[in-house]
C-alpha cells in the first residue's frame, strides 16, 4: 500500500494523475529539489523514498532476473527457481566456499540473516570484508541479472540515468546521451519515486527489511574498492519475501513520477566531469572490485548474463 500522497501545489509545477500514480511536470532545478524533497519529508518514520531515472514510464517494476532478456516477458516459476539456485551457486563460487553461518544456507527471504563477511583467500573473487548477503545486489550493479532493482538516493544521479540510454552488444555496453534532435520535440525524462514502506534495521550495515520491501545501501555493505556503487549512490530494492513463486514486481511502491522536458534535463546536467559516464561507471583500473569480477568465471546459467564491460560512450 502506498503511503506517500498527492504532491504539493507549487507554482510552475503541473500535477496530474495517470491511473493511480501522480506525475509532477517540472520546469526548473528548484522544482526538482522541492518535489524530490517533499517525497522524502512525507515518508513514514522508518520509511524511505528513493529515485529511479527512466526514459519512459513503465507499467511494471520487475527485476532483470525475472524477465527474459530477449523478449522482456516474465519468466515462469521453474525458470525463476532455476535462477535462484544458480545465483546461490554463483555467489558460493565467487566467494570460494558456501556460507558458513549457523542455520544456513539462507533463501532470499532470509538472506539478511547471513552475517558472514568474505575472508581474504586466494580462491575468492570478492573483496575481503564484503557482506555475503550484499553480493547479489552488488552483482546487479555490474551487469548480472538479479532479483534486485536499481534505485538511488540522489535525485541528480537519477536524472543522469533518465538522460542517458544504455547500448549493449553481448557483454559490451556504453551509455549515449539522449537528445531532442534524435527523439523529437516533446521527448521527456522521468524519475520514478519509490516508496520503501516501513522497514527495520538488520545486523548488516545499510540493509533494511520490511513487510513490503527490503533494500540495501551498498555504500555501507561493501567496501569502496567497489567504486561504481559508491559513485552512483547505489541502493537496491526488492520485494521483502520473494520466493520463486513471486514475480518481484515493485510497481506498487511507485509513489509518483517527476517529468522533465528532455531538453531541460540535459541542460541541467551539463557536460562537466561529474556528468560523464566514466564517473558513474569507472574503469577497472580505478574500480578494483570490478577488475576482480571481470577475472571471475561467468555464471553457468545463461539467463543470469555476465559482468558487463562499459566503454566511454557518447
Amino acid at each position: 500500500m502506498r503511503r506517500l500522497g498527492q504532491p504539493p501545489v507549487i507554482p510552475g509545477v503541473e500535477t496530474r494523475i495517470d491511473g493511480d500514480v501522480w506525475i509532477s511536470a517540472i520546469s526548473s532545478p528548484a522544482h526538482l529539489t522541492q518535489i524530490a524533497g517533499w517525497y522524502r519529508f512525507t515518508a513514514p518514520i522508518n520509511g524511505s523514498a528513493f529515485y529511479r531515472g527512466q526514459t519512459k514510464i513503465h507499467s511494471t517494476m520487475i527485476p532483470s532476473a525475472i524477465r527474459n532478456p530477449l523478449t522482456g516477458r516474465k519468466l515462469n516459476v521453474p525458470a525463476r527457481t532455476r535462477h535462484a539456485r544458480a545465483m546461490t551457486e554463483y555467489v558460493d563460487q565467487l566467494v570460494g566456499a558456501p556460507c558458513s553461518c549457523p542455520g544456513g544456507p539462507f533463501t532470499f527471504p532470509r538472506s539478511h540473516l547471513c552475517l558472514e563477511q568474505v575472508a581474504r583467500t586466494d580462491s575468492s573473487h570478492i573483496v575481503p570484508a564484503t557482506y555475503r548477503a550484499a553480493i547479489e545486489p552488488l552483482l546487479q550493479h555490474y551487469g548480472i541479472r538479479t532479483r534486485w532493482l536499481d534505485v538511488v538516493d540522489n535525485v541528480w544521479v537519477a536524472l543522469w540515468f533518465a538522460c542517458f540510454q544504455e547500448r549493449s552488444y553481448r557483454r559490451f555496453a556504453s551509455h549515449a546521451r539522449r537528445s531532442v534532435a534524435r527523439e523529437g520535440l516533446g521527448a521527456k525524462a522521468y524519475i520514478a519515486v519509490m516508496d520503501s514502506g516501513v522497514t527495520s534495521e538488520t545486523a548488516i550495515p545499510g540493509y533494511r527489511v520490511g513487510t513490503e520491501t527490503r533494500f540495501v545501501d551498498l555504500r555501507y555493505a561493501v567496501p569502496s574498492i567497489y567504486l561504481r556503487p559508491h559513485a552512483q549512490h547505489g541502493v537496491l530494492m526488492a520485494v521483502s519475501s520473494m520466493e520463486p513463486s513471486h514475480d518481484g514486481d515493485l510497481s506498487t511502491q511507485v509513489a509518483g513520477y517527476i517529468e522533465i522536458d528532455l531538453f531541460d534535463a540535459v541542460d541541467w546536467l551539463g557536460d562537466g566531469s561529474l556528468a560523464r559516464g566514466a564517473n558513474l561507471f569507472p574503469p577497472a583500473n580505478e574500480d578494483r572490485g570490478f577488475e576482480r569480477l571481470i577475472d571471475a568465471p561467468k555464471p553457468d546459467y545463461e539467463l543470469m548474463g555476465e559482468v558487463k564491460l562499459y566503454g566511454p560512450g557518447q
